[in-house]
């Protein structure tokens, strides 16, 4: 079955994931269409954005970073590694932990699947 391929294309600039998100998408071979949103990947908003709320279950979400959010279809994330959820800095660590388990983990148990950019982050995921 081939699926609806949508993209987020959303990183812009010069940083580590936004280079990593251009080089990938350059390469796709397939057609893949943007997913809608006005929201910066990684905003607290993002996760319950409409755009995705919307996508449907036959669509593949792929998010070239760390990003994922709530919807029905299915994603598949670039994990680049988990460093922030290992800092403890009060707040913001516990808040990367929850979105972490309750967001990130629950799209890769979906999909069954995750990218990774370094096989010490992969040895983290198992």
């Amino acid at each position: 079955m081939t699926r609806r391929l949508v993209v987020d294309a959303r990183y812009r600039g010069e940083h580590g994931i936004a280079r990593y998100a251009r080089e990938v998408i350059s390469r796709l071979s397939m057609e893949w269409e943007s997913l809608p949103g006005k929201y910066r990947p990684g905003s607290p908003l993002d996760t319950v954005a409409a755009g995705r709320l919307r996508l449907p279950r036959d669509v593949l979400l792929y998010n070239p970073g760390y990003t994922a959010g709530l919807t029905q279809c299915i994603q598949l994330t670039t994990v680049h590694d988990l460093t922030h959820l290992r800092i403890s800095d009060g707040r913001a660590s516990q808040l990367n932990r929850l979105y972490y388990q309750y967001v990130v983990r629950p799209a890769i148990r979906k999909t069954g699947h995750v990218l990774t950019v370094s096989p010490t982050s992969a040895d983290e995921l198992r």
